[in-house]
């Protein structure tokens, strides 16, 4: 038993013992982010904090509910489409006979679909306000990971052990904290594996903050430290997003005006030429050389055999997690084929919904949902760019997020 197994053995305890589920929500969303912490770990099998949470979340429903939930008015499609999308993946591992070797990966995924279902229905008492504090902290607490982690690996303080033992507990060779060089060590990651997948959370929490702009003013240093991170982050993933996201963004302000809108995209073409002279040897590392770097040629193999599995089994692919492109797109067509990436991308499409009616008949939505919105999009984005996986634990952190902002809407709980 670890000194993270008991801490997080704590956080649970706290949880169970609230009268409502808000605390349970708040450790859930927080240990999404302990991507490099196990909770259990034994004989070379290990479980982090995550699925663990979730699950806690789930039973914590379950036996104080009463299996009381709450009605929410718009988009259930999302629902339909997530156990739809759980049950293609059962179908397509049980017709590949690849149900016994992947089970724990479903059950993962499972889980997640749950917990998005749990947190949309359950009887929580948030609020806007109270989303907006528990996600700022959050992004705070990754954020400030992230400095102690630069400054550690970087042999700045002596904190390194430390942080071994408190969001590093996993020994694997694919977490950069792990390594020792230069290249590792002088890269932001904070709590996660890598830069790549900090980047859906760091770009997320960057346009989520931004769209709340009574709250600018207020987060002015919390801007400028996430994106000196992504920049330290050398993700051409992070740096992909960011742009990505930033012109759906200003295309999308409707409080932002066509001069300032303008006067946005002058200021980001003088950003990118001052960068482009200044940091010319970094933009040509991280951006424009990446086709033929060492990892772009493995991406492109992974793709390769992605799309040779596609090819294999169109409709139902070869089996989740049987096969790994360098992106989720190809990682899809070729674990779960055409089917599963129909639905998935569906899923994701449906969650606008809401946005496209509230503009069309100025229905009434939480002000944090389009925050959120821009959460999930940049975390969506950077699935597309370079990260393969459909449980990435910074996306479905969004996506939790997201449910909560869908059961601000409630009527009478029924029984």
């Amino acid at each position: 038993m670890t000194l993270f197994t008991l801490i997080w053995g704590a956080c649970m305890l706290y949880g169970f013992t609230r009268k409502n589920m808000n605390a349970m929500v708040a450790m859930t969303l927080l240990f999404m982010t302990f991507q490099c912490a196990n909770v259990i770990s034994f004989g070379g099998f290990s479980v982090g904090p995550q699925i663990l949470t979730s699950m806690c979340l789930i039973v914590r429903f379950l036996i104080f509910s009463k299996f009381r939930v709450y009605k929410t008015k718009y988009n259930n499609l999302v629902n339909v489409l997530l156990v739809v999308l759980v049950i293609e993946v059962i179908i397509s591992a049980l017709y590949n006979n690849v149900i016994s070797k992947n089970y724990l990966y479903i059950l993962q995924l499972t889980t997640y679909v749950l917990c998005f279902v749990v947190l949309r229905y359950s009887s929580t008492t948030f609020d806007e306000v109270s989303l907006y504090e528990m996600l700022r902290g959050v992004i705070i607490f990754v954020a400030v990971v992230g400095i102690l982690q630069w400054l550690a690996t970087m042999d700045i303080l002596p904190i390194k052990r430390i942080l071994k033992i408190l969001f590093y507990n996993d020994d694997s060779m694919n977490i950069y904290f792990n390594e020792n060089d230069y290249y590792h060590n002088s890269r932001v990651y904070s709590t996660f594996m890598e830069p790549s997948y900090l980047a859906g959370f760091a770009v997320g929490a960057f346009y989520y903050l931004l769209s709340l702009k009574e709250k600018w003013k207020s987060n002015t240093p919390l801007f400028i430290i996430l994106l000196i991170e992504i920049v330290l982050s050398t993700s051409s993933t992070a740096y992909a997003a960011i742009v990505l996201v930033g012109v759906i963004f200003i295309v999308n302000a409707r409080q932002i005006s066509l001069t300032k809108k303008c006067t946005l995209v002058f200021c980001a073409g003088i950003a990118f030429a001052v960068l482009y002279l200044q940091y010319y040897e970094l933009l040509e590392k991280v951006l424009f050389n990446k086709w033929n770097s060492n990892s772009g040629v493995a991406r492109r193999i992974m793709d390769n055999d992605a799309l040779n599995a596609f090819y294999s089994s169109k409709l139902l692919g070869v089996g989740y997690k049987c096969v790994r492109g360098s992106s989720v797109l190809y990682s899809m067509l070729g674990e779960i084929g055409i089917i599963g990436t129909v639905l998935y991308t569906t899923t994701n499409a449906a969650l606008y919904i809401p946005i496209i009616n509230n503009r069309l008949i100025r229905s009434k939505l939480p002000n944090n949902y389009t925050a959120v919105l821009f959460g999930l999009l940049s975390a969506f984005v950077c699935l597309i760019i370079a990260v393969p996986d459909i449980d990435m634990c910074t996306y479905w952190f969004w996506m939790y997020c997201l449910a909560i902002c869908m059961g601000y809407k409630k009527t009478d709980p029924q029984s």
